[in-house]
């Protein structure tokens, strides 16, 4: 977890030396752009940086004195000893940035550095422009930073994160979380260069609902040209003639992968404050010439449950409806996309992909809060006290509903963790509902006394307090809820684990075995669920790379690498010899495995672990339906028990493998 995949990801494909030919689409263009960029080294790692911004002592004062204007100012900025100058330098945000202009006790803005305001093509390293967000509603500074690092783990299209000391005039002015702008450096690092791209921002209400000669004016556009909101308008309208259930020509317009990566982690790591929730945004849309948008991420600070209310239901939010104080109705990117089975599919896979991440969550915030505690000490602007910061980081029975500033006050007694709503049978897609959520959650209801994102006033001041610095105890920027970031982490993890542990589509002989091997730690987790559904290759390599990497106690360090997927578990099959391709370096991950192509692999795996099967001849009636290239294979497993018939001494070497049929054989091998 501390080498997060997208930060690492482009420095392991270039140091393995792939042929560029053997790249598609946007990882080849993110290649390509590695290649002409050095502004990565600064988000590389848990890296704290430092950065200092020159700047005259009236601009700085129109800055205080007018932070809702957010006009540019020009300044110096040194970052790891490089200056540069006429720097454009301004205040950032929309209701953080109207919260703490209202705020008689703090100036801690969220800023933004924008190296080419006023000097055309001027970059840092090829950056174009940082934001600075100023941790608003979280006392723990990490709920961005964390959520951002689960998006890489997806791989998805999301602007890199960096810890900044920000340094004004030469004295430290606050610890902030620096964020890549999604911006000209960020769209060619991620896209490749196109000049024909659009970028649309989105505020309040861009539901993403079409609307009969509607304005749209919930969405922004803050790059190229799109004459009377053209692609966005065509974008809408298709999302909203998707059939029920079928694709329609979604696609043509729409990147869905990016789409479904976005709604997962929202849902899985309760972030509300965004399409997910009852405001409808903080998302934006870039659509390169082609004309086919991406769904990019942005602004979490309020993730881990900071936006909502109630606790139980926060946590508890069904993998199947992931909305909250909102209705699938009335989110079609979210309801229209998951009621096509195959998308389904795929978003269940990003959500199991998630719950991997959330494994290690405990361990990884206490990691990231002893790197960041000393800064946190030494943030002389902060919001909240270090007691509050401690706070974020206990694990707590109750779950705070509105404690200023995140405290761990006095909350509704705690959700038992991994309990199930009533009535919702985890695993299952309601097919024909859509929207209908399990009883306990209302959606569309805000928590009492709740406005979004209105700020929770706080009391008088301190005698002999001074503008700017921390009122002690008093929980400036208040939070709506989120209670203690650890709470809130470790509770979710609980609830989806149950939600994915259903096994109520098990065959009765499968049960007991793939059951034991669950609780092995042999079943990744995007495969614990339709177990009677046939297993695809690359699922099939997952399995196989569990149980090679369990039974040795050792990593697969070999790779082979094919043009049509960059699953590592197929890399690492294919390095060990265990699975070959189909032909022209292709391997077809998504197709599925027979019983005799199966028999094969579960072979040669044994061999790759050092413990060949004895050779036996497969004693089958369907004999003469075996393939030759799997006959040997097939007597092997047979023989030695890790693989039998279906049924009237039939093999059916053609017919389709299992899940569970798959777990099982595995399992057979594990006790061997």
């Amino acid at each position: 977890m501390k080498n997060t995949l997208w930060k690492k990801f482009l420095v392991v494909i270039l140091s393995l030396a792939i042929p560029l030919s053997g790249l598609t689409g946007g990882l080849f263009k993110a290649l390509a752009a590695e290649t002409e960029m050095g502004y990565e080294q600064l988000f590389e790692g848990d890296n704290i940086i430092d950065v200092y911004v020159t700047i005259s002592d009236e601009d700085w004062a129109s800055i205080l004195e007018s932070p809702l204007d957010k006009d540019y100012k020009s300044t110096a900025v040194t970052i790891n000893g490089i200056t540069i100058e006429n720097v454009g330098f301004s205040t950032k945000g929309n209701s953080t940035l109207s919260s703490v202009a209202a705020m008689e006790d703090s100036d801690r803005y969220s800023f933004r550095l924008k190296f080419d305001k006023f000097v055309k093509g001027q970059t840092y390293l090829g950056l174009d422009m940082l934001a600075m967000n100023n941790n608003y509603t979280d006392p723990s500074y990490l709920r961005e930073y964390l959520h951002y690092e689960a998006l890489y783990e997806l791989d998805a299209p999301a602007p890199l994160t960096v810890f900044v000391n920000l340094y004004i005039n030469g004295a430290l002015y606050g610890f902030y979380t620096g964020v890549e702008n999604e911006k000209t450096s960020f769209i060619e690092r991620l896209f490749g260069e196109d000049d024909d791209y659009v970028l649309y921002d989105t505020d309040k209400g861009a539901d993403l609902v079409y609307k009969e000669n509607d304005d749209y004016s919930s969405y922004e556009l803050d790059k190229g040209s799109d004459d009377d909101n053209a692609k966005l308008k065509n974008l809408i309208s298709v999302l909203n003639d998707m059939p029920y259930g079928e694709k329609g020509d979604i696609e043509s317009v729409l990147d869905v992968d990016s789409a479904l990566k976005y709604i997962a982690a929202n849902g899985v790591l309760g972030n509300y404050d965004s399409y997910n929730g009852s405001m409808k945004q903080n998302y934006k849309l870039y659509a390169g010439s082609d004309g086919v948008f991406y769904v990019i991420p942005w602004d979490y600070n309020m993730s881990f449950g900071g936006f909502g209310g109630n606790g139980e239901a926060l946590y508890s939010v069904s993998i199947e409806a992931p909305v909250y104080g909102t209705t699938m109705e009335a989110s079609p990117l979210i309801n229209n996309l998951l009621a096509v089975p195959e998308y389904y599919e795929k978003y269940l896979g990003y959500v199991y992909q998630l719950v991997d991440y959330l494994e290690g969550i405990e361990d990884r915030i206490m990691e990231l809060a002893d790197l960041i505690r000393p800064y946190v000490n030494e943030d002389p602007t902060k919001f909240y006290t270090m007691e509050q910061f401690e706070e974020q980081l206990t694990l707590s029975d109750s779950f705070s509903s509105a404690t200023g500033g995140g405290g761990m006050g006095d909350g509704q007694e705690g959700f038992e963790a991994g309990e199930m709503p009533d009535g919702f049978n985890p695993g299952d897609r309601q097919q024909g509902q859509p929207g209908e959520m399990p009883e306990g959650i209302n959606p569309g209801e805000m928590p009492d006394g709740l406005e979004p994102g209105d700020r929770q006033q706080g009391g008088e001041m301190p005698d002999g307090f001074e503008q700017g610095d921390s009122p002690k105890g008093m929980g400036g920027g208040g939070m709506g809820g989120s209670g203690s970031l650890m709470t809130f982490a470790v509770n979710r993890l609980n609830n989806l684990k149950t939600q994915m542990s259903s096994t109520s589509d098990l065959s009765s002989w499968a049960a007991d075995d793939v059951n034991r091997a669950i609780n092995l730690g042999l079943v990744p987790s995007t495969l614990k669920s339709n177990y009677t559904k046939a297993i695809t290759r690359a699922e099939f390599c997952a399995l196989a790379v569990t149980l090679y990497e369990t039974l040795t106690g050792e990593g697969i360090t070999e790779r082979v690498m094919f043009d049509d997927t960059s699953d590592v578990n197929v890399q690492k099959m294919g390095g060990l010899g265990v699975v070959s391709g189909v032909g022209d370096n292709k391997f077809a991950p998504d197709e599925t495995i027979t019983r005799e192509q199966a028999a094969l692999i579960l072979s040669n795996l044994m061999k790759a672990m050092g413990n060949p099967l004895d050779a036996s001849v497969p004693v089958f009636d369907d004999n003469d339906s075996i393939s030759s290239w799997a006959v040997s294979a097939v007597g092997d497993v047979q023989g030695s028990g890790i693989m039998s018939g279906v049924g009237n001494n039939m093999f059916s070497p053609n017919t389709n493998y299992t899940r569970e049929q798959s777990i099982v054989t595995l399992l057979r091998i594990y006790e061997r």
